[in-house]
């Protein structure tokens, strides 16, 4: 994905600019960005973090990551380790609890609705993938809403046995 960037935030996103553009305007999609960031991302301690939603704006010294297998198969059990970190990599101190959904990809179906719940900064989250597909952890759907830095929708792509 190429993103037309203006003072640190997306613009503009397009798969491949020189089919949709005249030369002139294609050459403005000069950033490569991850196939979840959207018109309106900005580019924070050079990570591209979502912007506010709901009138909550994110805090630019913390950011969620995010560890898990990003592929499995029917009948495993999927965790997703979730960290807040400053800057520097050190953990924030967080103590709250979240709900976030995971998503089908093919028909945008939520199959699961799961409580994170983050002590000293971080949280773990596990399901069974009970079917073949492309699953996504909406980041964007986080409720309530964090205010730290999300970079990231957690991928898994679930194979038959």
């Amino acid at each position: 994905m190429f993103a037309w960037v203006e003072n640190n935030v997306i613009r503009d996103v397009n798969a491949n600019p020189c089919e949709c553009f005249v030369k002139d305007i294609a050459d403005l999609y000069s950033v490569s960005v991850p196939d979840n960031c959207t018109a309106g991302w900005s580019l924070i301690a050079g990570a591209w973090v979502a912007p506010a939603v709901n009138g909550q704006a994110a805090n630019p010294e913390t950011y969620l990551h995010f560890s898990y297998d990003d592929t499995v198969t029917v009948g495993d059990t999927v965790t997703i380790n979730i960290t807040v970190k400053f800057a520097d990599g050190s953990v924030a101190p967080v103590n709250s609890t979240y709900r976030v959904p995971i998503i089908r990809d093919s028909d945008g179906k939520q199959m699961e609705y799961l409580k994170a719940v983050f002590v000293a900064g971080e949280a773990s989250v596990s399901f069974t993938a009970m079917e073949a597909g492309k699953l996504v952890m909406r980041t964007d759907k986080i409720d309530p809403m964090p205010t730290a830095g999300v970079v990231e929708q957690p991928v898994v792509f679930v194979d038959r046995n």
